[in-house]
Parts: C-alpha cells; structure tokens; sequence
C-alpha cells in the first residue's frame, strides 16, 4: 500500500491522510456526507448478506457502530458550519453598521464644516463691510477738511494779492531802492 492513502479500520478502503485527519478542514463535511452515504449504501447490501446470517454479527455491530460514529462526526461538523456561518454573518451585519455609522459621521462632519465655513464668510464679509464704511467715513471728513483748508488757503492767497495790489498803488516806495543808510 502507497504511504500517501491510509486503509481505513481493515476495510480495504483508502483515503488520503488529510481527509482522515483534517477536522477542521473546509471539506470535511462534504467528505463525512460522503462516507456516510458510502456507509449507508453499504450497510443495505451488508444488512441484505446479514438477513441470511445471523443477526448481530460481529461485522453488522461494527458497521454499524462505524456508521454511526461517522453520522456523528457529520452533525458535529455540520453544526460547527452552521456556527462559523452565523459568526461570518454577524460580523458582516457589524461591518456594515460600522461603515454605515462612519458615513454619517463623515456627512455630518461635512455639514458641521459647511455650516462653519459659512459662518466664517460671513462673518469676514461682515467685517469687510464694517471696515469700508469706517474707511468712507474717514476719507469724507479727510475730504471735509482739505476742503476747509483749501479755502482758507485761497483766502489767504486773496488776501496776500489784495495787500500787495494795495502797497504797489499807494504810490510809496519801491521796494527796489535801497533803504536808507546810515
């Protein structure tokens, strides 16, 4: 016999090492299906040669016992399927609510930012606009003021021309002679 199949309880038949070992093995319970329909074809043309002798034979007692050990077995792993399969699910259910809950946050977190920029706008806005009329008011009266002074200055300027228009018709001196000496 290969080393790499293994003769299972003296029955001549052979499987391969993993498939009789692995209990963890994603197979395993398409496998034990399979043994226990084996099994259980068997076992009918074993219990029709078993009617014409004796019953309760050492064979039948074992079969039996083999095909009941591995009915077992395929609940066992069946039920263990069905645990990792409510596990999977419920973890999914989690990552969805996760994802889900983070998409909220992420949107509101997105609004409250929208809601914030807004606000800052317009608040700069208010701002800019408070500063221009500050800055219009203060060129008016700039504007005020140069006015006033200007006409002061042209008053000033008349006044200079009136003063000199009115030594040079006085008739006095002229300012080109000399002053006199001593």
């Amino acid at each position: 016999m290969d080393r790499s199949q293994t003769e299972t309880e003296g029955h001549g038949q052979t499987h391969p090492p993993e498939l009789l070992l692995s209990a963890t093995s994603a197979d395993a319970p398409d496998y034990l299906a399979e043994q226990v329909r084996a099994w259980e074809e068997a076992g009918g043309l074993v219990e029709s040669s078993i009617a014409a002798t004796a019953a309760g034979s050492p064979l039948e007692q074992e079969l039996a016992s083999e095909l009941d050990a591995v009915r077992q077995r395929l609940a066992y792993y069946e039920r263990f399927d069905s645990l990792i399969n409510d596990s999977i699910q419920r973890s999914a259910d989690l990552f969805q609510a996760l994802f889900a809950e983070r998409e909220q946050q992420r949107l509101a977190g997105n609004s409250l930012a929208s809601e914030i920029s807004a606000a800052a706008e317009a608040e700069a806005e208010r701002r800019i606009a408070a500063e221009r009329r500050r800055m219009h008011e203060s060129l008016m009266v700039l504007m005020t003021d140069v006015g006033r002074l200007q006409r002061q200055v042209d008053g000033l300027i008349q006044q200079i021309a009136e003063a000199v228009t009115d030594l040079s018709t006085r008739g006095g001196s002229s300012y080109d002679d000399p002053p006199p000496g001593p």
